[in-house]
């Protein structure tokens, strides 16, 4: 039994970063009330290099930045980005390059010697096309974003892999392997419990591994939980022999057939 982690989804970090307040306050217009992928936007905006850094130095989750060519300098877009690949070292965050100077820098050029994702010119991106081209490049952020968890995640239990080796115990193995599924999925290991059906009709289920405050009960019966809303769910999920996903937590069956001979 774990905690389920989607049962409210974060926003959409979008930075907006330009140095015309009246485009500023078309853009959140623009973007007001939208949703991608059914999550909500959060638009933060900035207008000028120093400030765009302090917001991205403290927000690390940020999908996608908007970014004009021009603002206090010629070249503060430009600047900004390389601050952003270089200097933070963030790869994933999608940088759309939007100028109301077209003749100022060449778009080619700019994709060529720069890493930035996409190019517009501001009298192009009308609303429906700026919620396009932000829609495009959540979606690959959130791709790309998926993949280094991924590999986080393998990368996890492979440098994990000695100390499961090392249990002295069955229990102790299963005890660990919950801390380090909890550590791939990204949630604490409070309340993660594995329960088997007991081999007598009449006798309770037993932990068979736990972690976190319920580690000391492997072996026990889950009468020993204290908490009666994991009792009664893990109780459930055996006699039903089906998983259940509630609102605020998820109790998964694995069959006993899984288990091989």
């Amino acid at each position: 039994m774990s905690p389920n982690t989607n049962t409210a989804l974060p926003c959409w970090k979008i930075l907006a970063v330009d140095d015309d307040s009246l485009y500023q306050k078309t853009t959140e217009f623009g973007l007001r009330n939208f949703q991608v992928l059914g999550r909500p936007i959060e638009l933060l905006q900035a207008g000028s290099f120093g400030a765009a850094s302090a917001i991205l130095s403290r927000e690390r989750d940020i999908a996608v930045v908007l970014l004009d060519v021009v603002m206090d300098t010629e070249d503060a877009g430009f600047r900004l980005v390389k601050a952003i690949r270089e200097v933070l070292g963030n790869a994933a965050i999608r940088i759309v390059m939007v100028t109301g100077q077209p003749g100022q820098s060449s778009m080619q050029a700019s994709l060529k010697d720069y890493d930035i994702n996409d190019y517009w010119n501001k009298t192009e991106l009308t609303a429906e096309r700026l919620k396009a081209v932000i829609t495009a490049n959540v979606r690959s952020y959130d791709q790309l974003t998926t993949v280094q968890r991924a590999r986080q995640g393998l990368q996890m239990i492979a440098e994990s892999s000695s100390a499961l080796v090392e249990s002295r115990t069955t229990q102790e193995f299963a005890s660990r392997m919950l801390v380090e599924i909890a550590g791939v999925l990204g949630v604490p290991p409070e309340g993660i419990v594995c329960a088997g059906a007991s081999d007598g009709p009449d006798q309770e289920p037993v932990i068979l591994a736990a972690a976190g405050s319920h580690s000391r009960l492997s072996g026990k019966s889950i009468s020993n939980i204290e908490d009666p809303n994991i009792r009664q769910e893990l109780s459930r999920c055996l006699s039903k022999k089906d998983s259940i996903n509630a609102a605020n937590h998820t109790v998964l069956y694995f069959d006993e057939s899984l288990a091989g001979s």
